[in-house]
């Protein structure tokens, strides 16, 4: 099993990760479940998704969120905000995944996230390349067509959450 590189920030409390310093002190190695537990176990119950903490599936040597600090990306996210099934996780089943539904997720209009460890870490100057394969991989399997607005290699996602006024409307 491949150890996998990712970068995590916590607590993220209003500040977006371009203006954080610490992110060179935030970088994590470990294997896929390490990093499903980081941050899919015990989703802490929120008001608003600024209160979570993030993580980007990729290296960083720098101590900002921006492009020149990333090395490699290490997992591939599908950023799922289109109301897509979460029906599609079946077209993936014979690959290693994770799925999560993001806060604003509702069953009228699902929210979601799929995450892909890849075989090997993805270069910052091939990223664009790798994410057009991995969009094609999408379209092949699901028959739809991902999101392009996710697609930069330095992106940060929230973590797993849930959502404490829903939760607490739904009894």
């Amino acid at each position: 099993m491949r150890s996998l590189k990712w970068t995590y920030i916590a607590p993220f409390n209003g500040i977006p990760p371009i203006y954080r310093k610490d992110i060179a002190n935030s970088q994590r190695n470990g294997s896929f479940g390490d990093l499903v537990d980081e941050i899919l176990a015990n989703p802490p119950e929120v008001a608003d998704k600024k209160e979570l903490d993030l993580w980007a599936p990729a290296s960083m040597s720098g101590q900002d969120k921006l492009l020149a600090s990333l090395e490699a990306v290490h997992l591939l996210v599908y950023d799922l905000d289109e109301g897509q099934s979460l029906n599609h996780v079946e077209a993936f089943r014979d690959l290693e995944f994770a799925a999560h539904t993001s806060l604003s997720h509702s069953t009228a209009h699902p929210k979601w996230r799929l995450i892909l460890p890849l075989r090997r870490p993805i270069e910052r100057d091939n990223w664009p390349m790798a994410w057009k394969a991995g969009a094609e991989l999408w379209r092949q399997r699901t028959g739809s067509e991902i999101d392009k607005a996710c697609k930069n290699a330095n992106r940060f996602y929230f973590r797993s959450g849930a959502h404490r006024k829903r939760r607490i409307a739904d009894g």
